[in-house]
């Protein structure tokens, strides 16, 4: 049951993210604020962007605590990202968006920070059983 539970909430998590990516709208808007500043700008953290931790999905040794905790750090790369739109951007159509833009990856991260809470609880209950049975 556990492994079904966590699956979902991965599963809910890629559900969440298909929305997002589908939304060619939100796409396009961005693509347009892209476009109106130079790259110099805004530099992602190590140079990787939100969408990297997607590299990380196909890891066989990857628990699902860690693709949480990852895509947890993409999220906040998107608000860290968006926020620096609105500082930088003189258009406040783009700002506005922009700011829509933070409160759906903030509602995103406290999604995560749900699940990765309960994912954490799972995990220690997990090794607290091993260990009890370990000295039986």
């Amino acid at each position: 049951m556990r492994q079904r539970e966590g699956s979902e909430a991965v599963s809910g998590y890629g559900a969440l993210l298909a929305d997002t990516a589908a939304n060619s709208t939100r796409t396009s808007q961005v693509d347009r604020y892209n476009r109106s500043i130079p790259s110099p700008y805004y530099v992602w953290p190590d140079h990787a962007t939100s969408e990297r931790s997607a590299l990380w999905r196909d890891d066989p040794n990857l628990s699902r605590l860690d693709a949480l905790k990852t895509a947890l750090i993409g999220e906040r790369r998107d608000i860290d990202f968006y926020y620096s739109v609105v500082g930088t951007t003189k258009d406040s159509e783009i700002a506005a968006m922009a700011n829509e833009f933070v409160k759906e990856e903030a509602e995103h991260v406290a999604i995560l920070e749900r699940w990765i809470e309960r994912e954490t609880y799972v995990v220690r209950a997990a090794k607290e059983a091993v260990a009890q049975d370990s000295q039986v």
